[in-house]
């Protein structure tokens, strides 16, 4: 059976995904997820591949840009660009939620959580804290800051200016590798 939002004019049918995606701001969209998973015919209306806008939009609800970016004229600031970085952004969010890294994207999950703080305005912040970043982080570090691996030195050094950004200097200081 046909979901009745198959039916609607496909410009309400983006209000109506914006307007319930934009309400879990600090928290995984459910409600797209929900949306996705109605129909085929909406997936392939509402999902990243053929519909950028969309998930640019939802970029600029969910999370801070630094509006020197926008301004630019060294950096391509598009719908596709914001939409990729829409979906990165969410998996980073989810897998510091869930404690859930990958040795092999940690790195880059990191330069996500560093765009975040640079950008941050305070949605970011937010995103971050309620993701338990901070906390995440300085699990993190600990184990990958006094490793002896030498292929590592670039996620030590992001490391590093994460805390520095995320903590206060005596947070910083009482953690473990410093004593």
């Amino acid at each position: 059976m046909a979901s009745h939002l198959e039916k609607v004019p496909y410009d309400i049918l983006l209000d109506i995904t914006i307007l319930s995606a934009a309400a879990s701001i600090c928290r995984p969209p459910a409600e797209l997820l929900s949306l996705l998973l109605t129909s085929q015919t909406l997936y392939h209306a509402l999902n990243v591949g053929s519909n950028a806008h969309l998930y640019a939009r939802l970029f600029q609800w969910h999370f801070d840009l630094s509006p020197l970016l926008l301004r630019s004229p060294m950096t391509l600031v598009n719908d596709a660009t914001l939409a990729d970085e829409y979906i990165l952004r969410q998996r980073f969010l989810f897998r510091s939620r869930n404690s859930s890294w990958d040795v092999t994207s940690l790195r880059s999950d990191m330069w996500i959580g560093l765009r975040m703080l640079l950008e941050n305005n305070g949605t970011n912040g937010r995103q971050l804290f309620a993701a338990n970043f901070p906390q995440e982080l300085i699990k993190l570090a600990l184990i990958h800051i006094e490793s002896n691996d030498t292929h590592s030195r670039e996620l030590k050094y992001l490391l590093v200016w994460l805390l520095s950004l995320t903590l206060s200097k005596g947070e910083y200081l009482a953690l473990s590798f410093y004593g």
